[in-house]
């Protein structure tokens, strides 16, 4: 099955948090960031700004398209032998400013066998 990626920032920036751009490439058919992210994301991670992360996956539901985020890419790195271990990434997230709720770290370290 194709997959193809339109990202917003966010995911972006949590990424490269975990040295994790290079697996885009590796898991999905196509990548597609808008000029205004790459203006937003390219010259430095940490900027945050025009973009409202609700308000496109709002979007994406009534369009019907799916919306995976940062962590179920780090969940898609381990299912695919791209790292060793999915809870370090987490951890590393957890260490900067990046957040994502503790239910849905828990949901995908159980779903790649890091979690009983």
């Amino acid at each position: 099955m194709a997959r193809y990626v339109l990202s917003d920032a966010s995911p972006l920036i949590g990424l490269a948090i975990v040295d994790g751009l290079a697996w885009l490439p590796a898991l999905f058919n196509e990548v597609w960031i808008p000029p205004s992210v790459q203006r937003e994301v390219l010259p430095g991670v940490g900027a945050r700004g025009e973009l409202d992360e609700r308000a496109g996956r709002a979007i994406a539901a009534e369009l019907g398209i799916r919306v995976t985020g940062t962590a179920a890419v780090i969940g898609f790195a381990k299912t695919h032998g791209l790292i060793d271990s999915a809870k370090a990434r987490f951890e590393c997230l957890h260490a900067s400013d990046f957040r994502i709720s503790a239910d849905v770290i828990q949901t995908v370290l159980r779903g790649v066998g890091e979690l009983s």
